[in-house]
């Protein structure tokens, strides 16, 4: 019943946007069902070299991958969709493929027109949801001589890895899982997510700033929130700013605008500073280099702070299990609740299961995260 009431909701709410995203699903399953009736055909015996990988989640996961990728030779392919190509593109990989997200028929056909010719010892399938379907058959009708797998994908590739093989205590758990995914053909000495970029003077001021986002994972497309209230936001922002920190508040445009009340209050402290939606990924990650330290929910912006070496980074967590986003220099906040956390490596739950709604968000208090804050600057 929840599952209808969101989808309802985010038909009234956005019509245009549901009725493409339906399109752009259905495109996706046709496109698979084509696949696994052409993946039946026997593979020819044709010399082979070169290695393509396929990475079609979003930000955080695909900054998950950042240990494999460090050691993948950069003129081997790379397809990714065009929401997280701003992270490939920090790897400086020299051919990269751009699809759409469920990648549908043109995509399939942007594939086939770019490594057609192509001929592949192995394809590296780096999703461990059931977005690596398309890769697991592209890959087969790309006639690659071995195709590794893992974790979530309803098909198997020839190498399917279900099993950690690797976990140093600190290292969340899904990017152990991925490590692990390209273990038969990649050696990882150091599986810390790491993304190495090259940062100017333009942020090098910040360095006495607490950086907060605003922004997370909010839409009623997802079965729970992981995105910190809005209110409760403007309240440790206001805590933060009313105790002398100074405060520099990251998001994208959308989350700009559903803050923009807030902002436009906290703008007359002098210690201030909005960024929402006027900064690239890249910027982002040269601004996380130089703050004191970045207060964040479970987003991509958590992972890529880890992995571009922010000095301090405090989660706020709701359904999300610290498994899956511990890293070193993470501090983890959150409340002791019976029913969280709900989100777990990678089973997703259809709803909340509280009857007092998301309450593992809505009782976290500014207060608390505040006093974690003060306690480890």
């Amino acid at each position: 019943m929840r599952y209808l009431v969101r989808k309802l909701s985010l038909l009234l709410k956005s019509p245009k946007f549901f009725v493409a995203r339906a399109g752009r699903k259905a495109d996706h399953l046709l496109t698979l069902a084509l696949l696994r009736l052409r993946s039946r055909v026997a593979r020819t015996g044709k010399t082979r070299d070169g290695l393509v990988v396929f990475i079609l989640e979003n930000i955080g996961d695909t900054i998950r991958t950042s240990p494999v990728l460090n050691m993948i030779d950069r003129r081997n392919y790379v397809v990714c969709t065009r929401y997280n190509h701003p992270i490939i593109d920090m790897f400086g990989f020299e051919h990269v493929i751009i699809l759409n997200r469920n990648p549908g028929i043109f995509d399939l056909l942007r594939v086939l027109r770019r490594l057609g010719k192509k001929s592949f010892a192995s394809s590296l399938v780096l999703d461990h949801t059931r977005s690596g379907d398309f890769g697991i058959l592209a890959s087969r009708l790309l006639d690659a001589k071995t195709i590794i797998s893992g974790f979530g994908t309803t098909v198997e590739g020839d190498i399917h890895t279900r099993d950690i093989f690797v976990d140093d205590g600190e290292t969340d758990i899904l990017t152990l899982a991925k490590v692990s995914i390209a273990s038969p053909i990649v050696e990882v000495p150091d599986i810390r997510k790491e993304i190495h970029i090259t940062c100017d003077e333009t942020y090098v001021d910040f360095g006495d700033y607490i950086g907060v986002h605003i922004g997370g994972f909010g839409s009623v497309v997802y079965p729970v929130s992981r995105q910190y209230p809005g209110k409760s936001t403007f309240a440790l922002i206001t805590k933060l700013l009313n105790e002398g920190y100074k405060v520099v508040i990251t998001g994208d445009k959308a989350d700009a605008r559903d803050f923009e009340r807030f902002s436009e209050i906290l703008k007359g402290h002098e210690g201030f500073v909005n960024l929402a939606g006027r900064i690239d990924v890249k910027a982002l990650g040269c601004l996380m280099r130089s703050l004191r330290g970045y207060v964040t929910p479970d987003n991509g912006t958590l992972h890529l702070a880890q992995a571009v070496g922010c000095k301090r980074i405090y989660a706020i967590l709701g359904p999300t299990a610290p498994l899956l986003v511990r890293g070193r220099n993470t501090n983890i906040i959150r409340l002791d609740l019976p029913c969280s956390p709900c989100l777990e490596f990678i089973d997703f739950p259809s709803g909340c299961v509280n009857p007092e709604g998301q309450v593992c968000m809505s009782k976290l208090e500014a207060e608390i995260i505040f006093r974690e804050i003060k306690q480890t600057l």
